[in-house]
């Protein structure tokens, strides 16, 4: 089966079918896998058992969990497998390959843990992997995991993180995920900020680590953006992290800059409208420019470089 007929919804409408694609995704994995001469043990089941699969790569075994459901995994799923790869051979680590993507608090939860070795891939790295080859998307994230600590880094991660080490940036902006980094975009072009970059971390405590760690050129202005998730005092425990000049904390989360409380009834249809629509999210920026109902354009241009004359 071809990733292109496992993607195809009018093939997948029953409850049978859907739960038939994920034993399909599983096995074109594993095809995946072996075409290209990776050591592979398919997983199968015993009676009242179901035996864990893997693949052989750079000199060790790695158990190897697909998952192809609607939405984003809560973190319990991954810490399901996080428990086998527990219960097996000292040094053992998994990949976990989840089409849906993860919780926002999947890869925080994970990387609480007394052992990172859990490796997070989505959608994303299996559509790579068609262009590219599962040996280098599996090296990648094996690379980002051991360099900096990240078990989960999606593509936009590794794109940024590759472009803050390979350029100087007079402003550098950290933030949790995708859609706060298309929303601050927009605000530091709205304010005409030159030679800034917004680096998608792919997680909360990824942002504050990636921050406090990546390599800084001293005449740079660093600013960590994050939701407050409720924690009022978010500003005041991030204060003194190294290498950080600021720390805007948003309450309680970057969306709420356009619309401050989450009373109205159409603020999760526009919240996720965000993600979807450039000149809609731009429209949105000019007003929380005029409005700052929050004070974050204030706090903002309070490090920022000036403008442009």
């Amino acid at each position: 089966m071809t990733l292109n007929e496992l993607k195809d919804p009018a093939t997948h409408l029953t409850a049978e079918q859907k739960r038939q694609r994920g034993y399909d995704f599983e096995r074109y994995l594993y095809d995946a896998f072996e075409a290209e001469d990776l050591q592979t043990k398919r997983p199968f089941k015993k009676p009242g058992e179901q035996i864990d699969g893997g693949i052989y790569f750079d000199g060790r075994w790695y158990l190897v969990e697909a998952k192809w459901h609607a939405k984003p995994l809560p973190v319990s799923e991954v810490y399901g497998f996080r428990g086998k790869v527990d219960g097996k051979f000292s040094g053992t680590c998994g990949f976990f390959i989840s089409w849906s993507g993860y919780s926002e608090e999947c890869s925080d939860a994970l990387s609480l843990g007394k052992e990172l070795n859990v490796i997070l891939c989505d959608a994303a790295d299996v559509e790579q992997a068609e262009l590219v080859g599962w040996k280098v998307v599996l090296r990648n994230k094996l690379m980002f995991a051991s360099l900096y600590g990240l078990i989960y880094a999606p593509l936009r991660t590794q794109d940024s993180i590759s472009e803050q080490e390979a350029s100087h940036h007079n402003v550098e902006i950290y933030v949790e995920g995708a859609t706060d980094a298309d929303i601050i975009g927009a605000f530091m072009r709205e304010l005409d900020v030159e030679n800034w970059i917004v680096v998608t971390a792919g997680g909360k405590l990824n942002a504050i680590h990636l921050a406090s760690t990546l390599p800084k050129l001293p005449d740079c202005k660093r600013i960590l953006i994050l939701d407050t998730d409720g924690n009022l005092d978010q500003d005041d425990e991030l204060k003194d992290l190294p290498k950080v000049d600021r720390v805007i904390s948003i309450d309680p989360q970057i969306e709420n800059l356009f619309f401050p409380t989450s009373d109205d009834p159409k603020y999760e249809f526009r919240k996720n409208g965000l993600r979807r629509s450039i000149p809609t999210l731009e429209l949105y920026v000019r007003e929380a420019i005029q409005n700052d109902t929050l004070g974050f354009v204030r706090r903002l241009r309070a490090i920022l470089p000036l403008k442009k004359s």
